[in-house]
């Protein structure tokens, strides 16, 4: 059965230990949104990786640090017609109750 979902949600991002972020909800993006305010990009074993610095909370300060693979590099056009370059990390993403569901996130940082 579907699960009803408002325009905001908390939810969880537990593989970039996160516990709980405040999310709109946007039905026709391609990919989901993580606004980072710092954003590395390094290499792991080979592999292109991205670290970057998040505020999971509205109107507080502190920062968490997280690590994910680098999955695509995409130009996202935003509702005003701006274009900008964003790393694609996948990550699995937790709404309410419902199952573990992996997806796509772009982070919105300029890097």
């Amino acid at each position: 059965m579907a699960q009803l979902i408002g325009w905001r949600e908390w939810l969880a991002l537990p593989d970039l230990g996160i516990a709980r972020i405040k999310a709109k909800v946007d039905t026709g993006a391609r990919t989901s949104c993580l606004h980072a305010h710092r954003l590395e990009p390094f290499t792991e074993r080979g592999s292109p990786w991205v670290r970057i610095w998040v505020h999971p909370l509205q109107r507080n300060t502190q920062s968490i640090c997280c690590a994910a693979p680098i999955v695509d590099e995409r130009v996202v056009t935003d509702s005003g017609g701006h274009c900008e370059r964003r790393i694609v990390m996948k990550t699995t993403v937790v709404l309410g109750t419902q199952d573990r569901k992996s997806t796509r996130l772009n982070s919105s940082h300029r890097y």
